[in-house]
């Protein structure tokens, strides 16, 4: 049986007092700076395990990135040299260097392995004079023997350019004369000339029988340019072109080529069919032209205003440029 004991009037006044000191406590505890560093603590270990947790997710992103597939052909055909060697790339010559401050000097003395240490001693006093010579390369043959030949760099084109002028045509001895010229010159060296097309018998109407000439008539209303062989009863015409000349043709002294006038130069024609044998391009309208009397060469004029090349001067068989003089003033005129 539980009693219930009368309320003391100073009971409930001093629980009151032992419950708000009670709570200053737990204040001042929670205010602490022990308490303080357990709490930093915790959010310290809330950190850490967050940024565990970004660098789980960034590994694991890496990981789901595509790997390169490495026996792919074409794998990096993107990458250019200059960006996987830049360095490298960077100290490389440049086309200008490493072309016109090289020269090729051919009929060299070919020597074996035993001698070529004199040679180059002797070779270099000739070329030492001209400058410094960087580089200098020999190359040989299986035997290591010298191939005739040789590859010297130096420092700049002048010192290259003087190498070519004075020892080209230079006599060594009575065996060898240097041929001289720069490397930038090397792929027009080696350049062959296409087959030619064969055009027949250039002298063909020279076998006919009867030993009748060729003349040409040329029409304006149509232009048109026809060649007929003076036939003893009546001309036969053996060709005939439209627009086959712009302004003139002139027949070659020996009657080899019929020469068309174009805008653009002059065309040799030639043959029983009388197909195209060679072109000249002298640009600005072909005034005069006149063949030597061999017809090795050929002459054009073209009088235009600052015209640097009025006159050319042309090897009619390889149809090379030979030499070109500028008009001062008044018309050009052949003597």
């Amino acid at each position: 049986k539980t009693t219930n004991m009368p309320e003391r009037p100073f009971d409930s006044e001093n629980a009151r007092k032992k419950q708000h000191a009670e709570q200053s406590n737990n204040e001042l505890d929670e205010n602490s700076p022990t308490n303080n560093n357990e709490q930093s603590g915790d959010e310290e270990d809330d950190d850490e395990n967050q940024i565990k947790g970004n660098e789980e997710e960034d590994y694991q992103e890496d990981d789901d990135e595509e790997t390169p597939d490495f026996t792919d052909d074409e794998y990096g055909s993107e990458f250019t040299d200059d960006y996987l060697c830049p360095e490298l790339m960077a100290e490389r010559p440049q086309e200008h260097e490493s072309l016109n401050n090289v020269i090729i000097v051919d009929n060299l003395p070919k020597v074996d392995p035993a001698k070529l240490e004199k040679l180059k001693e002797v070779i270099s006093k000739v070329y030492n004079k001209f400058g410094v010579c960087r580089n200098v390369y020999y190359p040989l043959d299986k035997d290591g023997k010298t191939k005739g030949y040789g590859f010297f760099e130096f420092q700049n084109e002048q010192m290259a350019l003087e190498a070519v002028k004075q020892t080209d045509g230079y006599r060594l001895d009575k065996n060898h004369t240097f041929s001289v010229t720069l490397m930038s010159e090397f792929e027009r060296l080696t350049q062959v000339p296409s087959e030619a097309t064969d055009i027949g018998n250039l002298l063909s109407w020279l076998t006919e029988p009867d030993a009748v000439d060729q003349f040409a008539v040329q029409s304006d209303d149509p232009k048109k340019t026809m060649i007929y062989s003076n036939a003893l009863s009546q001309p036969i015409l053996l060709e005939e072109r439209s627009k086959w000349t712009e302004t003139d043709f002139v027949w070659s002294p020996k009657g080899t080529y019929l020469a068309s006038f174009h805008e653009k130069g002059i065309a040799l024609w030639g043959g029983k069919e009388f197909r195209q044998v060679q072109r000249f391009a002298h640009t600005g309208g072909v005034q005069h032209i006149d063949f030597s009397p061999c017809e090795r060469y050929l002459v054009t004029t073209s009088a235009r205003p600052g015209n640097s090349e009025a006159f050319i001067i042309w090897d009619v068989i390889t149809g090379q440029k030979k030499r070109s003089f500028p008009v001062e003033q008044g018309s050009p005129y052949f003597k």
